[in-house]
């Protein structure tokens, strides 16, 4: 079910159940039932009943790729600060770089790269705001970083003096803590002006509180 309409001169766009079902390529996206806003306003941040309602769907896809526990916990905690579980998020205020917003579960910047792995892996990006196909760029930008497969596009993950490990290290890290996989992704992946976020420490306690001690 959809419903579009407009407000403070912005698109929302609500969705559900985007499964992921047009297009090609060869990672094959989830299907999760996910909450969807398109916008660049805060009506993109998620309530916590909601956020709740998304990340089982990042959770469950990545744990049945085989990523331990605590990679993928640090992974949610900072997609909580990157976008609360709306991949439907604009980057609100416009951007902070001259290459325009980001875009998505991971922010995406410039947007235009999200884009163009949804381009190669399913030939449109007339819904890059789906969770599900999201899921499976970032899967694929694994696949390139680690070798287990090619697509024409880039790993994304960049080793850093201070965080001296591989994407697949990370993955399957069991000897570090969770404080140091949540800042070794941002360092690695995201790569912000600054890696000074504590916050995502936080929501990643609290995410393995949800997942992993019940």
């Amino acid at each position: 079910m959809r419903s579009i309409h407009t407000q403070n001169s912005a698109l929302i766009f609500y969705a559900l159940g985007g499964s992921g079902s047009d297009g090609g390529g060869t990672v094959v996206p989830p299907t999760g039932d996910w909450i969807v806003r398109v916008t660049d306003t805060v009506d993109g941040y998620f309530t916590q009943e909601e956020m709740k309602h998304n990340a089982p769907f990042v959770w469950y896809y990545f744990r049945s790729k085989g990523w331990e526990a605590n990679p993928t916990i640090a992974l949610l905690g900072n997609i909580e600060g990157e976008s609360g579980f709306n991949p439907g998020l604009i980057e609100v205020g416009g951007g902070t770089t001259s290459a325009g917003p980001g875009r998505g579960l991971v922010q995406w910047t410039p947007g235009t790269v999200l884009m163009t792995e949804m381009r190669a892996l399913f030939g449109t990006d007339e819904q890059w705001f789906d969770g599900n196909k999201q899921l499976a760029c970032m899967w694929a930008e694994y696949e390139v970083a680690t070798g287990l497969a090619s697509h024409p596009f880039e790993g994304q993950w960049i080793t850093t003096s201070s965080y001296p490990v591989s994407y697949e290290q990370w993955a399957h890290d069991t000897t570090h803590d969770l404080e140091w996989l949540v800042y070794a992704f941002m360092a690695n992946y995201l790569r912000p002006g600054t890696i000074n976020h504590p916050e995502r420490v936080d929501y990643a306690r609290k995410w393995a509180s949800f997942f992993i001690k019940g």
